[in-house]
């Protein structure tokens, strides 16, 4: 550059994407003066919010605060966001920093999900989660969702068994069932009635009665009476129908 008059000058040198560079420089008569600059690329910054909040950041494996925060004095550039925070899934982003820009990133971070253990006695139950089959017992399920969930157990000649269950982040909910075998039911009447019933040598009641609650299998009913002969018969149970036994009681003989 010529024809500049002698003395002090401000030079500045200034380029996209870098700082300015500024000198104090004299210029003296018929003597050329040299300005050599480096210049340096301007800095940018990384704004960081999540929800929730209170996640530590990791800037290229760097450990650099706990959000929300701002970055400040980034090299631009490609770089690793890592976020990380208890029972929520770690959060990563790869994310370009602009010269003398501030970038915003926003995370929504994702629970972690839980585990449900289910066993039962006896074991290979049918299993229902919210109402859909998931298998048999024993079995544990992982990646459930955070929440209330709600298990039913089913096997055949079994009640029905359910329970409802509030799963926690990354923690294991533990279920186990004592499943009740279903009972049966017999109808008994008796002529003359107001006889008394006896099942398996227990007295339940007179006639006419239906007594519940009786396995599944066979037993021993008897039906006795001041004045007639015991009547006794076998019924065998089933949870699915209900037996009807009628007894008709025969009067005991005499001698004279």
């Amino acid at each position: 550059i010529t024809g500049i008059s002698p003395g002090k000058h401000e030079v500045e040198i200034s380029f996209e994407g870098y700082d300015s560079y500024l000198q104090i420089t004299k210029i003296k008569n018929g003597k050329e003066s040299l300005i050599s600059a480096t210049l340096q690329r301007k800095k940018g910054s990384l704004m960081l919010i999540s929800n929730p909040s209170n996640a530590v950041i990791y800037i290229q494996g760097k450990k650099s605060g706990k959000t929300p925060s701002t970055i400040t004095d980034l090299t631009p550039g490609n770089y690793s966001v890592e976020l990380l925070l208890d029972d929520y899934q770690a959060w990563s982003e790869k994310t370009d920093i602009v010269p003398g820009e501030e970038v915003t990133v926003n995370a929504e971070l994702q629970v972690k999900p839980g585990l449900i253990s289910v066993t039962s006695k006896p074991s290979d139950a049918k299993i229902l989660i919210d109402g859909r089959e998931a298998g048999t017992t024993p079995e544990t399920f992982k990646d459930i969702d955070c929440g209330a969930h709600t298990v039913k157990l089913m096997m055949e000649g079994y009640c029905d068994w359910s329970e409802n269950v509030e799963v926690k982040p990354n923690k294991e909910s533990s279920l186990t069932a004592v499943l009740q075998e279903m009972a049966g039911s017999v109808s008994i009447m008796s002529k003359p009635s107001k006889a008394m019933i006896l099942i398996d040598g227990n007295e339940v009641g007179t006639t006419p009665a239906i007594v519940g609650d009786l396995s599944p299998g066979a037993h021993t009913v008897n039906i006795s009476m001041d004045g007639y002969k015991v009547w006794s018969q076998s019924v065998e149970i089933d949870t699915k129908q209900q037996n009807e036994l009628t007894a008709l009681l025969q009067e005991t003989t005499g001698s004279v």
